[in-house]
């Protein structure tokens, strides 16, 4: 099986944002955004412990989760509102989210503009600076660190953030980049199908020759993740030498790396393998969302809560065996802990 599966890319939005050096050999050592070392907290994102908790508590919310906030704007959904706001004034929980959200609220710019500057507007007053950075990035950060990052080294810089406020003040701007999206998640989807064919036409020789599988790929893709853990370190190392090689590092640095220090890589590693074993031996459809989906557990993962209404993820993320966090919606979040 390949590990050539895990697109690491900036959501659409920040293309249009200042981007930050990439390379390895000239970039000097990561500093956070407010120009001094950055000694908040750390949130240990990798896999086998629980995100320590922060002082306070940090709960990432994906589209979905903001979503659920406006769906009929009832009673139930402006107290809800009212709640979160309140706890983030408090200082009860710190809320965070990232690109990819607001990449994905860019699609109700084409059909509704009013509800798209309210919607967003809310998301901005709730998490404030607090935005985790793109994939790549993150990445690149835990690599030149060597180890997970921590409290501001995780967030999008300042000066993007602004250039990302001004982007989405434009409705047009907004309607374009969702159109953008589109394209590239219908690629996606395109890609991750054809990949599934070929990984089908393997497994179905596997399921050939082991007896275990009697002669069903999908039972022999099950087969295939009991081993999930030896794949995820397998392909996060594989993954972890090509990024090197496009940052102009050295491949060799990956062979018995500790994958846990870079929970960037390791986290979407294991989404996209559970995500295989859920198309592959379930007979779960491909959909077009998938790719950004794998996107938000990732980011999620810097986090102690993650709120998202996504109960396809929510299954797929319950066949890991470890994770630092599992979905929970919107309102069973506000039930467990605003009160």
């Amino acid at each position: 099986m390949s590990a050539r599966m895990l697109e690491l890319r900036r959501p659409a939005i920040l293309n249009r944002c200042p981007p930050t050096t990439r390379n390895l050999s000239k970039t000097p050592a990561v500093e956070s955004r407010r120009g001094l070392k950055d000694h908040t907290p750390a949130v240990v994102a990798c896999a086998g412990e629980g995100a320590r908790l922060n002082s306070p508590t940090e709960v990432y919310v994906d589209t979905n989760g903001f979503s659920d906030l406006f769906r009929r704007d009832s009673p139930e959904e402006r107290d809800v509102r009212g709640r979160l706001q309140a706890s983030a004034r408090g200082g009860t929980y710190r809320y965070l989210t990232s690109g990819w959200t607001i990449e994905e609220l860019a699609g109700l710019a084409e059909h509704n503009s009013e509800k798209f500057h309210r919607v967003v507007q809310f998301v901005f007053e709730l998490v404030g600076e607090n935005l985790i950075d793109d994939t790549m990035t993150l990445l690149e950060r835990e690599i030149r660190s060597g180890r997970p990052v921590e409290g501001d080294e995780r967030m999008l810089p300042r000066d993007q953030l602004t250039s990302l406020r001004e982007t989405w003040a434009d409705s047009e701007t907004a309607r374009r980049i969702s159109q953008d999206v589109r394209g590239e998640n219908r690629q996606n989807k395109a890609e991750f199908e054809a990949a599934r064919q070929v990984l089908l036409l393997e497994l179905g020789e596997v399921a050939k020759r082991d007896p275990r599988a009697n002669g069903d790929p999908r039972i022999a893709a099950r087969l295939w993740f009991e081993d999930a853990d030896t794949w995820i370190t397998q392909w996060t190392r594989k993954q972890m030498a090509q990024a090197l090689r496009d940052l102009g590092g050295d491949p060799a640095r990956a062979e018995d790396y500790p994958v846990a220090q870079i929970p960037a890589l390791r986290n979407g590693v294991a989404v996209m393998i559970a995500r295989l074993a859920f198309n592959l031996g379930y007979g779960r459809r491909v959909d077009e969302g998938d790719n950004i989906d794998s996107r938000h557990y990732v980011s999620a993962c810097y986090a102690n809560i993650f709120v998202s209404g996504d109960r396809v993820l929510a299954e797929i993320i319950g066949l890991l065996r470890e994770s630092p966090v599992r979905p929970i919606s919107m309102m069973e979040f506000a039930r467990r802990h605003l009160g």
